[in-house]
């Protein structure tokens, strides 16, 4: 199977949240008008502080559609949400190339932190990650003032990686499949 069909198939719920591909969740009009809303309402200014400039500034349905279609393209994009009420609480964003190197992504809604659900995706990402082995490396940037995000990775195992970048701190997670 190829590598990007393997990330395709990712999905898995930990005991609060849900995690499901895109395409599995946009299959009507309307599920994909309520995504498009919960971009727009999830994307805050204080959310995507730190976040790469297409990040920002999303306060249209059109901008959302945008903003979807790029991430959908460069990215195997995931929802999360919360299990109890079905919604959407996040993303997830997964992408490399092959199966040595992915890259991590992911945003929560300002409401939903300091709740541990960053640790909870993370930490079910991980264990998904364990049991259907197929990558060797996850790597997520951080801003180097998100200082909660990059607690946040060292908390669930991530260590910091050799890289120099004036404003990035790169971390990583290495799977030993034996």
């Amino acid at each position: 199977m190829h590598h990007q069909d393997q990330l395709a198939e990712l999905s898995y719920k930990t005991s609060r949240l849900m995690i499901e591909h895109l395409d599995s969740v946009i299959v009507t009009e309307q599920a994909s008008q309520v995504v498009l809303n919960k971009i727009v309402a999830l994307l805050t200014p204080q959310v995507t502080q730190g976040l790469p400039p297409y990040f920002h500034d999303i306060e249209t349905i059109k901008e959302a559609e945008i903003w979807l279609k790029k991430m959908s393209n460069e990215s195997q994009l995931f929802m999360v949400s919360a299990k109890n009420t079905n919604d959407i609480i996040g993303f997830l964003f997964l992408s490399g190339s092959d199966n040595k190197e992915v890259h991590l992504g992911y945003l929560l809604g300002d409401e939903y932190w300091h709740k541990g659900y960053g640790s909870e995706l993370l930490g079910g990402l991980l264990d998904y990650l364990h049991e259907h082995p197929s990558i060797e490396r996850l790597v997520g940037g951080v801003d180097k003032d998100n200082i909660a995000s990059a607690k946040l990775l060292e908390k669930v195992g991530f260590t910091t990686k050799e890289e120099k970048h004036p404003m990035v701190v790169f971390y990583e997670y290495i799977f030993n499949h034996t």
